[in-house]
Parts: structure tokens; sequence; C-alpha cells
């Protein structure tokens, strides 16, 4: 949905339908600001359904009961996480648009937040043995899932499957409890993982999405992988697209790229697009531990169909990205926009831990917005880019977009797999 334009006196709401942070934090942040203020001014009195609406029909209350089913009133979290926000507003523009300024908002959830249960998760292991994946990256990648299987918690699930032109599976049709002696039957799976073979990745993964998540679970794909198809579906976009839509975000796909040549701009494409992030491994001997981390990251789902409201903003359809991941304890959100005149705004992000609706509402001022480093303008455009491949999904006549994808593209010198 796409929401209005308001002055600082007036409001306007928004809802972006997604939900990865980008899940956790973009796999290539921005280096922290060398300036360190306090962002933490105190919230907002209101919360955003009793923002005086004079003049305008939007009302949070009503956007809620709209698109939810729930009769439960949703538990109030505003003081349970921190908000950061920074801007930019660049000497030159980058394009020809009116908008004059980027922001971001960063989003993590207090190391103190204990009112929230972490939310039982399965996850799947992809793991491509193809001959382009050497011996030797293959045992390290054994290795870091064999590990990252004991950082599993208590109610999780797992599977996981080897791939090439074909598909072997540790547990056909299904997923397994995380008990030892699971894990272990399962590292014992992994030790028979060999290089070989064509990579078919699209067969992997289509035979792994499922739909009908259950409410209380998150569902985790883990795509290990140099992202170079060489059988079955092999057009990048294809491919891409057909995976998307398959998955329609129940799952959150996270690849990991690895071997001497990676397709990263598909891996990253892939990822973003499914509510995920992307891990690129330059070395055979930082795989084991990059995968650890990565499972490490998301070790503790808090909040799934993560949604935004924003109400003040006076460009809401250039917030990004539209699909949010989910949220994890001890991981940053994320979200990149575009502003024509500093001013106060609200956003208000809503979700559900363990099939109860959850929520939380700050308010911050552009005016006052931290220093944002040079590449936040290149950060917001490549979120815009999604939206518009999106677009390209359900858009009979597509001419419109391909020529704005092209112009972000040029304005912003990007480099796409589209």
């Amino acid at each position: 949905g796409v929401g209005g334009s308001a002055s600082s006196g007036e409001s306007a709401a928004v809802l972006l339908a997604q939900g990865g942070f980008v899940a956790g934090r973009n796999p290539t942040p921005p280096a922290p600001p060398t300036r360190v203020v306090d962002d933490r001014p105190a919230l907002s009195e209101r919360r955003a359904g009793e923002v005086d609406l004079a003049g305008t029909s939007i009302d949070f209350a009503a956007l809620a009961v709209a698109r939810s089913i729930e009769l439960e009133a949703p538990q109030h979290l505003d003081h349970d996480f921190i908000y950061r926000l920074y801007g930019l507003t660049p000497l030159k523009p980058l394009d020809d648009l009116p908008t004059r300024g980027y922001f971001q908002v960063e989003i993590e959830a207090q190391r103190s937040l204990r009112k929230l249960a972490t939310m039982p998760k399965d996850v799947v292991f992809l793991i491509d043995v193809s001959g382009s994946i050497p011996q030797g990256w293959v045992d390290q990648i054994v290795t870091g899932v064999s590990d990252a299987l004991g950082g599993l918690n208590d109610g999780d699930r797992f599977n996981i499957v080897f791939f090439a032109e074909r598909t072997r599976m540790l547990r056909e049709g299904g997923v397994l409890p995380a008990t030892p002696l699971n894990i272990a039957t399962a590292r014992e799976f992994l030790r028979a993982g060999r290089s070989g073979g064509f990579t078919d990745v699209n067969r992997a993964l289509s035979q792994l999405l499922v739909r009908d998540v259950e409410a209380e679970r998150v569902y985790d794909l883990i795509l290990i992988t140099d992202g170079i198809p060489t059988r079955g579906v092999m057009d990048t976009r294809e491919l891409i697209n057909l995976i998307t839509r398959d998955n329609d975000l129940a799952a959150g796909i996270y690849c990991v790229g690895v071997g001497r040549r990676q397709n990263r701009e598909m891996l990253d494409f892939l990822s973003y697009r499914n509510k995920g992030f992307s891990v690129f491994i330059e070395r055979e001997n930082e795989t084991a531990g990059a995968i650890r981390d990565l499972l490490s990251r998301l070790r503790y789902p808090i909040i799934k169909n993560v949604r935004v409201d924003a109400a003040g903003l006076d460009a809401p359809d250039e917030l990004f990205p539209r699909n949010l991941p989910d949220i994890h304890q001890g991981q940053t959100l994320s979200l990149y926009g575009r502003f024509r005149v500093p001013a106060e705004f609200t956003m208000r992000l809503s979700g559900h831990n363990g099939g109860k609706p959850v929520d939380f509402t700050f308010t911050r001022n552009l005016e006052f917005a931290q220093s944002a480093p040079e590449r936040l303008p290149y950060q917001w455009a490549f979120w815009k880019l999604h939206d518009l491949y999106d677009q390209l999904l359900i858009v009979t006549d597509a001419v419109a977009i391909r020529q704005r994808i092209e112009q972000i593209k040029r304005e912003y010198g990007l480099k796409t797999v589209y």
C-alpha cells in the first residue's frame, strides 16, 4: 500500500509488506558513524493510534483492524527496542527526482528484553556439492554445519540436503527434532559430502519450499553455494523469480557464497527478495566459522510477519524494504527512505511472537538525524530496485518499470542480474 504526503502537522500512513531485514543485518552494512551521540531521546507519550489526526482520515487502529483478523490486543514494546536515525542530504542530487535527502533507521531489541519468548524454528541446510565446489570447500562447509547444529535450541527442527543435479536428504519429506541423537545422525550424514556433478539450484529449493508454516514457528533455508547453476533453470532472473514466487515469503532464505567463483549478485537478490541476507566467504579456511556465525545470528527469532506503518513522512512510497525479515534478538533491522523536508515522523512495527500480536512505536525527527555515511543513497537505491523487480512479476506492461530500473542502475552505479 502507498500512503499520501503530509506536512509536519499532519500524519500519513503507509503499509509496507514483507518480513527479513533486512533480516538481521544488511550483509554489507555501512561503517558505523565516527560521531557517537545519544540517539535515544525519550519516546513520545502518544502511541501511534493516538496521534492527532485532525484533518485526515488515516487511522492506525482502523488500519490494523483492516489487515488483521486478530481479536487479541497486541503487546506494546515501545521501550524495549533501541532506535537510531541517520540522515544524509547530498550536495549534488544523484537523480532528477525532487526528493532531497536519504535516511536510515536502525532498530534492535534491548539486551534486557525478556518479554518475548524465542520462537522455535525449522532450519534446512542446502549444501551445493557440485563439481564447481572443490572438496576442500565442501569439507569446510561440512565442519561449519556440523558445528552449527550444536547451537540449535530446544524445540528447533532441522534437515540437511546435499544437491548437485540430484538431491540427497537426511530426512525425506520433513524435518527432524534437534535432539542429541538426531544431531549425531546428521553429523554422520555430513561426513559423506563429496564434490562432483552439476548444479540445479531450483530443483533443490523447489522441494523444500513450504507455504503453510506453523504460526508459532519460523522457517529458515540456508543455501550454501557458489550461485552458478549448470542444470535446470539457468537464467538467473528466471531462477530468482521462480523461487521468490514459489516461496511467497514463507521462508527466510539466507545465502552463503562459497567456492572459487561466486555469483554474488544472484545470491544477494535471491536472499533479499526472500527476507534474508547473504554472506560471502573469501577464503576456504574461513568457511566453517562464517557458517557458525550466520546460525548464531539467527538463533533467537522473536518476531515474525513483521510490518511497518509510518506517519509524517513526505515520501512514504520510498521507504524500503517493503518485505521485512523476522526480528532476531541481537540483530539489527534497517529501513531506508527518502525525504523532501526533514520533519518529525512516527513508525509502528507489528508482528507475531508465538502466534500472539506484538507491536512497538517510536517517534523521531529527521532534522536531528545523525550524520550518515556517503554510501546511504546507494543502499536506498539497492532496495528501490528490489521493489521495481517485484512489480515486474505482476505488471503486464512493464516498459516504464524497466526504464526506471535502467535509470536507477545508471544513476547510482549499481550492478544487477536483471
